[in-house]
């Protein structure tokens, strides 16, 4: 699939440790070890989201496609 973005990172199974945490860390800790999901948004009330079918929504986004991956 092509970027959907110029210049995006490519990439979509991002694994790596937190460096550093800001204020919306999200419960995350230095060292902790994470893990970033290929599916990086989608609207959640669709018909597709309501069958466990995101990825098949129109206008989903997804790392390394639409935003930087790793």
């Amino acid at each position: 699939m092509p970027a959907r973005r110029a210049g995006v990172t490519p990439g979509h199974e991002v694994v790596g440790v937190v460096a550093g945490a800001g204020a919306r860390a999200l419960g995350l800790a230095v060292g902790d070890r994470v893990g970033v999901a290929w599916l990086r948004r989608t609207d959640g009330g669709c018909a597709y989201c309501a069958r466990d079918a995101e990825n098949l929504r129109p206008r989903s986004e997804y790392t390394g496609r639409c935003a930087d991956g790793g």
